[in-house]
This record gives structure tokens, sequence and C-alpha cells, in this order.
């Protein structure tokens, strides 16, 4: 027999103090009597109350000592192997949005951590436990340990995110953990069903008819006079509800909704009463209920200045008008001699020539170089063969919906390599397109005129000239800055930024770049508004995006409800499979010793 809490032979300790304080128990009675005839008998009870006399029997005193003596067994945990299965471990534990529902108290993930704080209590000291927190992005949070100390500590730290939890990639984690592991065994803990193989024990959180609503977007179209905003009002409870939604501009209330709402269904609430020059919108549902986590939803109100843009060139047509097919651009067009200092523009298209000191202030797109430019070397020249593309090339988007292979190219450039870019096209021998980024200015070179192509003549050109400046003249965010909890950010610097921060809702100041080019934002668990700061040196440009809850998988607490009652049987199991614990019986044994006790003392005994 082994026990699981040794330490609770401490328990044991109190059988000397019992048996001290019996040696100490008086054993007389002060009596009051009328003769001298009884004093022999007093100096008897006089004898008998003095301490650390000899031991006497008595029937209540063993009865205690052996009530204490089983309660002690029962607190160090006596079992017996059966079977050696269950030696490691595997927690999954959900961390995504609804697994903060308050539906089941206090909350889902709560009764979950208390889950699993019963399973590491009923560890053997031979087993260990690895516990991976479940979130958009799965990660580690204690890897086989047998330290139940350092289990208890890491499983406390652990909170619920507010995005959603990829559990397919966690399980294929596992399932590659598992070819490794001998008597290993997975739980899931969780508030959605899942189906698995045999080796898999499921352990899942139930709840009881969770009332939830939710801003599932929020989403505006600009006016002269205004903006009008949409904010669909989601019930994902059992019964039709009066929802009272709140929209603040600015952080200023503007207006205030009483919404019906059926259950299961969603209702569309305009706000058409946005003030000019408003920058932020905030949609907020005042009722409480089971996740308030999705009850705001924010959007960010911009308005778009357009992209200057110089284009250096005797004449190309072609290029002017593939050019102007972008609604947002002031294209400025100037010669090579006007054009040698100018600044101010977020793009400068050289065609033909190339001034000696290139602009730093923007990107650059050049056609046909000559020899003077700082960014290359001419060698010569040279007739392309069969055009290909380089399929290794990190800017193989800009050659998106184009079919290269429908250009032909009469004479180009030979060019050497700069250390700044990568061949994006080439004739298998030489570069005939080349893309980078010099710090925070995107360049694209092609070392050929267009006049000596037919790529003006094909419908094609179009979309290329129009991908190449979709790169060249990013928006800061992409996707109109609205993106959900967990997801990465592409945020794309100003050519001539020198620093780039985010800044979150809560107030904290993280720096993006440098280095250029800017890694994706990777922080995105707080759900609000982010503002993107870039130092130009002589001023500072801010602009912002919003990280919102993932209201399609998240918000519908009643989601995976049936496969839940299915594997219900699961809940609370902390005795695995492979041993027989006996606590229980000495716990019984101890309280029938103790009815002992008080039927003996009520007898007089």
């Amino acid at each position: 027999m082994k026990f699981l809490n040794p330490w609770g032979f401490l328990f044991a300790l109190l059988i000397p103090g019992v048996i001290i304080l019996y040696l100490l128990k008086q054993q007389h009675e002060e009596v009051k009597i009328s003769s001298t005839f009884l004093w022999e008998k007093t100096l008897e009870d006089m004898e008998s109350s003095v301490p650390w006399q000899k031991f006497r029997k008595n029937i209540l005193l063993f009865l205690e000592l052996l009530a204490i003596a089983l309660v002690s067994l029962a607190i160090a945990r006596p079992y017996q192997a059966q079977q050696r299965t269950g030696l490691n471990y595997i927690v999954l534990l959900d961390t995504s949005a609804s697994m903060q529902a308050e539906d089941v108290k206090p909350s889902r993930f709560e009764k979950a951590k208390a889950e699993v704080a019963k399973l590491i209590d009923g560890m053997l000291p031979d087993e260990r436990m690895t516990i991976i927190g479940v979130g958009s992005r799965p990660s580690i949070v204690v890897n086989q340990t047998s330290d139940k100390g350092i289990l208890r500590g890491e499983l406390n730290k652990m909170k619920a995110g507010n995005g959603q939890s990829d559990m397919q990639e966690a399980l294929s984690f596992v399932m590659g953990q598992l070819k490794s592991l001998q008597d290993a065994q997975v739980y899931i803990f969780s508030d959605r069903g899942y189906s698995l193989d045999q080796e898999f024990f499921q352990s899942v959180i139930s709840t009881e008819k969770p009332r939830n609503y939710a801003v599932t977007g929020v989403s505006a179209a600009q006016r002269p006079e205004g903006s009008i905003v949409l904010s669909p009002i989601a019930n994902y409870s059992q019964e039709t509800a009066k929802i009272t939604v709140e929209c603040l501009a600015d952080g200023q209330t503007i207006d205030v909704r009483e919404v019906t709402v059926e259950a299961g269904q969603t209702a569309n609430v305009y706000w058409n009463n946005i003030p000019p020059g408003a920058s932020q919108v905030e949609v907020h549902i005042m009722d409480r209920d089971d996740l308030l986590l999705d009850n705001r939803g924010w959007l960010v109100l911009e308005e778009r200045q357009p992209n200057r843009v110089l284009m250096v060139t005797d004449r190309n047509v072609f290029l002017e008008k593939a050019i102007q097919l972008r609604e947002d651009l002031d294209l400025v067009k100037t010669t090579y001699q006007q054009a040698e200092g100018m600044k101010g523009f977020q793009l400068y298209i050289f065609d033909g020539a190339v001034p000696e000191t290139l602009p730093e202030d923007g990107s650059i797109i050049i056609f046909n170089p000559d020899s003077k430019g700082e960014l290359i070397e001419i060698q010569g020249e040279f007739r392309p063969g069969r055009i290909q593309i380089n399929g290794q090339s990190s800017y193989l988007h800009i050659l998106d919906y184009v079919q290269i292979e429908e250009f032909h190219i009469a004479k180009a450039s030979i060019v050497e390599m700069p250390p700044w870019g990568e061949a994006v096209l080439t004739d298998g021998t030489h570069p005939l397109m080349i893309a980078g980024e010099r710090g925070s200015q995107r360049i694209a070179l092609f070392p050929f005129d267009l006049h000596n192509t037919d790529l003006p003549l094909k419908t094609d050109f179009p979309i290329l000239i129009q991908n190449l400046l979709s790169w060249m003249l990013p928006q800061v965010v992409d996707r109109d800055g609205r993106f959900l909890s967990g997801e990465e950010v592409d945020i794309h610097p100003l050519p001539h930024a020198q620093a780039v921060y985010v800044i979150t809702p809560k107030g904290e100041r993280i720096k993006l770049a440098p280095p250029f080019p800017a890694a994706p934002f990777s922080e995105t668990d707080e759900i609000g508004i982010y503002t993107v700061e870039q130092d130009l040196g002589e001023e500072l440009v801010r602009g912002a995006f919003t990280i919102q809850v993932p209201t399609h998988s998240e918000s519908d607490l009643l989601a995976g409800q049936e496969e839940i009652e299915l594997n219900k049987a699961g809940e609370g199991r902390d005795n695995p499979a492979g041993r027989k614990e006996f606590w229980p019986y000495f716990i019984w044994a101890a309280f029938l010793f103790i009815l002992a006790e008080w039927w003996v003392y009520q007898r007089g005994y």
C-alpha cells in the first residue's frame, strides 16, 4: 500500500496531545462534608488529582486515539495500484472567450480550472502532467512535470482570452506527443464537445440555459452630412428579449434605444446621427447577460487623404492611364529637368531616367533606368528570352491575376542585383523585375522601356500596375482596420517613418519598428481600439484599428450542447483508472468510533 499524501500523518501528532490531556485531567469532584469521618476518603481524592501519575486504562481515551489514527490515514490517502495506466497526463484547457461565460458559477473557465485541480490532486507520485492552454494560438503552460506545486501555481495563473480556440492545432500537437509517450491519457476541459478516439477522456463544462446578447459588428457608410452606422444586435438566448443599446461617438453618448430581438435572431440597428468629424464609434449593450465580453463593438472613422504621386517622364500615355485608374491618387507630372530635389510625395515614378539623388520620403518605381542612378549599376543590354516567375520571391502578390507568359520584351538592361531587392521576374539569366525594401521605403525596378514591349497592349498591364500601386501605397492597416482577437495585424509604415508604435486600449505603448520592415503585430488579445503612431521626425502621424470578439464562434453559448450532454458522464472525475483509494473507508470508520465514544460517555463508563 502506498500513500498519495504522506504529510497527512502529521495529523497523528494529536495523539500524544490527547494522552497528555488525560494524564493532566483531575479525577475527583469537590464535595462539602459535615463530618471528619470522611477525611480518609478526601486524602485519596487529593492523591488522584496529582498530575503525571501512573497511566490508567480509559475506554474513552482509546476510542479517541483510534479516531485520530484513522483520520490521519485518510488524510494520507492510501491507495493500491491496480494497473500501470495514466502515467502521463496531457490536459487541454480551453481559454477561448466563451469560457468567460458566467452561466456556470463563478465562470466556465474557473469551473474547468477546479476540475483540473482535482486531477492534479489525484496524481500518483510517479505520474507527470502537461497543461496546454488552447486559445487562438495553443501554448504549453507546463510540460511533463510531477511537481504538484508547479502545476497548481501555473494553473492558477491561467486566464481565459478574448479570441477563439484552435483545438484542431492543439490536438495535432498532442497526437505527435503521444507517439513518444507511454501510458498517456488526454483530458479536454472545454465548453464544446469533441468526438475523439478511445485513448482520449473528455471532461466538459455543463451549462444551464445561458442568456447572451452580442454586438456582432459595426460598419459605416460615409455621407457629406455625417456617417450612418450599422450595428447588428444578436440574441443568443432562448427567449425574446428587449435589449437596451447605446451609441457613443468619440466617447460621448449619441443615442440610446430599446430593441426587441427574438430568440436566436439578429436585429439591424442604424444610427444616422453620427456627427461630422467623429473619429471613433462605440456601440454598447447596456443589459447584463452571461458573457459581457461581446456587449461592445467599435469602429474607426478616418478620412482618407489622397496619395500624392510624382511621375517623371517625357511622355508615356500607357503608364499614365494605368495609374489614373486608381481614384485616390493626386498625380503630378513633370520632366527630368524639374524633378531634381522635389519632395513631399508618397510615391515617385521615374520613367526613362533616375536622378542622382533619390528622394527618401516616398516609395519608388523605376522603368528603363539610365546608368546614373544610385540604386543600381547597368552593365549593358540583352535580348530577354521567355519571361519566368521566381517562385521563391517574397513579392509574388504583385503578379496576382497577371498572365506573365503573354508578355514579350524586345530588349532590356543588364543590372546587377542590388542588396535591397530580389528578382520577381527573370528570363532565366537576368532579372526583369526587381522588388524590395530599403528601410521603410519600397522600391520596384523594371530594367526595360515599356515602348520596347507589348505589355501596354495586354489587358493584364493595368492589373499589374494596380497591384504595384497597392503594394507601394498600402493602407496603414489592411481590411479597414477591423480584426478579431488573436489575429495578427499587418501594419505598413510610411516610407519615411523613423519609428512605429502601437498603443493598446489600456494605454500600453509597444514598439513595432525599427527594425524595418515591421513584423506583424501579434499582441491582440485585448479588445477595443488600438492606436498606431508613426514618427516621421518632424511630425507624428496617427492611425487606428479595432480588435473585436469573434462573435461568430464565441457568442452562441448553447453551441455544442448536444455533444456536451453525451459526454457529461466524465465530468468531475478526479480518481483516474489504475488505482483504488481507501480514504473513504477510514473516514467512515473514524466517524463510527466517534459515535461509539459518545455512546460510552453517555453510559458513564
